[in-house]
């Protein structure tokens, strides 16, 4: 068992030289109930490392016998590109559930998974506080604002110690919005 929750993983991404593929933000070969929830995964640096752009890719993959029970909720991924998604064979969807994630691409290939990301949002921008700045606060007009799901069994907070949720359900993200929050100052 694994759980990675209320994270923020910034420019990750291709870094080698074949010129098609490119890294995970994570691989799960062969790990049983791993739990990644209310994180945000972002592509923010337009430049390129060794004349490559930045590109990522989620996956779980059998491996020998499956990735099984992955709970992937609540998370956005943000500046990937439009063949950047989630891989999941068949065989490690056995008791996973993958919902309510926000996606600013809407991917063209891997296709999305039939039976999962029922309520996900596609090609959305989630609307960031100052991404420049990396602050990955939601903004008042955020799409991802009371569109998670409630994990109040796996923790109850976000990043910043705010109780889950502020609104009429949890927000999609490592940041509950907090009401009147655009002019608190996060950070340094």
């Amino acid at each position: 068992h694994i759980t990675f929750r209320n994270n923020l993983i910034i420019n990750v991404g291709y870094i080698g030289g074949f010129g098609t593929g490119g890294s995970y933000i994570f691989n799960l070969y062969d790990l049983d109930y791993a739990t990644i929830v209310n994180n945000v995964f972002a592509i923010t640096d337009p430049q390129h490392y060794n004349g490559h752009p930045f590109r990522a890719q989620a996956m779980a993959s059998a491996g020998k016998d499956g990735s099984h029970h992955l709970i992937l909720k609540n998370n956005i991924f943000y500046g990937f590109k439009s063949n950047d998604y989630l891989t999941v064979d068949t065989a490690s969807l056995v008791g996973s559930e993958i919902d309510n994630n926000l996606w600013s691409v809407n991917p063209t290939w891997p296709p999305r998974i039939p039976g999962q990301d029922e309520h996900s949002f596609f090609g959305v921008d989630p609307q960031f506080v100052n991404v420049s700045s990396d602050d990955f606060h939601l903004t008042n007009n955020s799409p991802a604002i009371n569109a998670g799901v409630d994990l109040s069994a796996y923790f109850s907070a976000d990043k910043d110690g705010v109780p889950r949720p502020q609104g009429s359900a949890w927000d999609i993200g490592a940041y509950e919005y907090v009401e009147g929050g655009a002019g608190v100052i996060y950070g340094d």
